[in-house]
């Protein structure tokens, strides 16, 4: 189970005890909130959970028909664009809402015929909310998420060459997930060429610890748009850390410094550093004051609250 399914079935159920992440149709039940990403529909081949077995779009959708509750679809775009429009069309028949975590995942919805949608965020616990000052944190750069071509590790390789010398360069991951041994020379490639670039090197880290980090660390890297709003960008924004973004749409929904191409990025990254340390103090809190408002735990079950109140 990956980190943010994780963190939206723990959030979920303090407001729903109810809710199941669903690996296999015999496990629905009544009134079941659905959890991404619906593993059970993907086709042979595709990621299935240890433990589950594939069944044919035909009996997951005979099996939804029979819940006569209602059925809140929590997945990402990438769950539904990769069904057949069949499929979609027949899971969307059977679910009374589906909940998107930003604007533009709800455009995106909209344009393969998801119309019945409410917001609902990715929550990101309260231990990434600062408990020290600021101005005790180190000048340096984090960037964290597993080592891929699809999460754009190449750009950050580019950044943090160009920032060598200059601050010290931090990440957190590796690229031992997504992989298995037969296609590892690539990705196993890819993280050695972002490691030489590296001051500090964490491949593997639990939350608390992923925490622990970001309080020590002034500014940040966004440049993965593989899922729709990076859990770790909304983890930087609650822990204060200024984030210098790639140029995409959903950048401009969230408080980061909205730059195209590495080399603005690096000049963001170099500019911030000049500020003085009192502006830099009062942007960190509203960023923390953003986060707490927007996509922490306590918001997320705000919002689940208005998706029930629609639909009983």
């Amino acid at each position: 189970m990956g980190t943010k399914t994780y963190r939206v079935l723990e959030a979920l159920r303090d407001v729903y005890p109810k809710t199941r992440n669903v690996y296999n149709t015999s496990e629905l039940e009544a009134e079941t909130v659905i959890i991404e990403p619906l593993r059970f529909t993907l086709p042979p081949g595709n990621y299935v959970a240890p433990g589950a077995e594939y069944e044919s779009p035909e009996v997951v959708i005979e099996a939804l028909r029979k819940q006569k509750s209602v059925k809140i679809l929590y997945c990402s775009e990438l769950t539904l664009l990769r069904m057949s429009p069949r499929l979609r069309k027949a899971v969307l028949g059977v679910c009374d809402v589906v909940t998107h975590n930003c604007k533009f995942q709800k455009q995106t919805f909209k344009y393969v015929g998801v119309h019945s949608q409410h917001l609902l965020c990715d929550p990101v616990p309260d231990v990434f909310i600062p408990k020290s000052d600021y101005a005790s944190r180190s000048s340096r750069v984090i960037a964290t998420g597993n080592i891929s071509w699809q999460k754009n590790a190449p750009q950050v390789i580019e950044i943090f060459k160009k920032l060598k010398g200059e601050i010290e360069r931090v990440y957190i991951g590796s690229a031992n997930l997504w992989y298995d041994a037969s296609s590892q020379e690539g990705p196993q490639k890819l993280q050695d060429s972002l490691y030489e670039q590296v001051d500090t090197i964490i491949p593997e880290a639990t939350t608390a610890q992923i925490a622990e980090e970001f309080h020590k660390t002034r500014f940040g890297l966004w440049v993965a748009f593989h899922d729709t709003f990076a859990t770790a960008a909304q983890e930087m924004i609650m822990a204060g850390i200024m984030v210098t973004s790639a140029k995409h749409p959903l950048a401009s929904e969230i408080p980061v410094w909205n730059v195209s191409g590495v080399n603005a990025q690096v000049k963001a990254i170099r500019s911030l550093r000049e500020q003085p340390i009192e502006a830099l103090i009062e942007q960190s809190k509203r960023l923390t004051e953003w986060a707490r408002k927007h996509v922490s735990y306590s918001a997320f079950q705000n919002q689940l609250k208005s998706v029930l109140k629609s639909v009983w």
